[in-house]
């Protein structure tokens, strides 16, 4: 194979073979998608139960994806803030929940009421 043939993107994978002796890999296909509604993982301390629950309440929206040897993911909360750092697919949970659970209601006012929902910050109350 002349240098000009070995530049050539058709052959890539036989002069990668000839050089290292192994094939490229695929790159990784991620399993989330952009716009899916994920959990995160829950940091547990040494002495917290096992029984307690493993994934976060708060439901998330998958941001943006970062394709790296193994993909991370940033993600975003309903209010749209995004959240800081990075997550790792191991590190979240896919879900399509529609309920969601209340703590307490503060107020109602005929059909509405204003109510603090379970596992989420002061700023979701509504």
């Amino acid at each position: 194979m002349t240098p000009l043939e070995a530049s050539d993107k058709i052959n890539e994978n036989i002069v990668w073979m000839n050089l290292n002796g192994k094939a490229l890999s695929e790159p990784f296909k991620p399993k989330i998608s952009n716009n899916d509604r994920v959990r995160t993982i829950k940091n547990k301390g040494a002495f917290e139960k096992g029984y307690t629950p493993k994934w976060t309440e708060e439901i998330f929206t998958i941001s943006q994806i970062q394709y790296t040897d193994l993909p991370t993911y940033k993600i975003t909360d309903d209010n749209g803030e995004e959240i800081q750092g990075t997550f790792y697919e191991q590190e979240l949970q896919k879900t399509n929940q529609e309920v969601f659970r209340i703590v307490r209601v503060f107020r109602k006012r005929g059909k509405k009421s204003l109510v603090k929902w379970y596992g989420y910050p002061e700023s979701f109350n509504s």
